[in-house]
């Protein structure tokens, strides 16, 4: 079953709290971290989930990036308090793009955003 909860303002701030830790474990190598997915649009309803869009030079070489990560933190790669997932992309990549498009549309639309909330409670209570 898929829960979706109402909007929580602390999803910006445990967002910030795992981006700093991201930072911090891959420095440089870490192009962008955005804030992604339906936590990241005030006031939409979403799965309690924290998703985390990280661009590095090449998502291939995941010996660059993935073992700064497990060292800095189990939680930054399976994140539990809140739940969290990062996706990695190379900075060519074009669904990174997209998620941020989708998301600044849903933040700049509020029509399409109650459209979106509809779909995915009435999606959420069939499965």
């Amino acid at each position: 079953m898929i829960t979706i909860v109402d909007h929580d303002p602390a999803w910006a701030i445990a967002y910030e709290a795992t981006a700093a830790r991201v930072r911090a474990a891959l420095g440089a190598i870490a192009l962008s971290i955005d804030h992604v997915g339906s936590t990241a649009v005030p006031g939409l309803p979403a799965k309690p989930v924290i998703d985390l869009a990280i661009a590095v030079p090449d998502s291939a070489h995941k010996k660059d990036y993935v073992p700064h990560l497990a060292a800095a933190e189990h939680r930054t790669l399976r994140g539990v308090d809140p739940a969290t997932n990062l996706h990695v992309f190379s900075t060519c990549c074009s669904e990174l793009e997209q998620m941020r498009i989708f998301r600044n549309r849903l933040r700049a639309n509020e029509a399409d955003a109650a459209l979106y909330a509809r779909t995915k409670r009435a999606l959420a209570s069939v499965t």
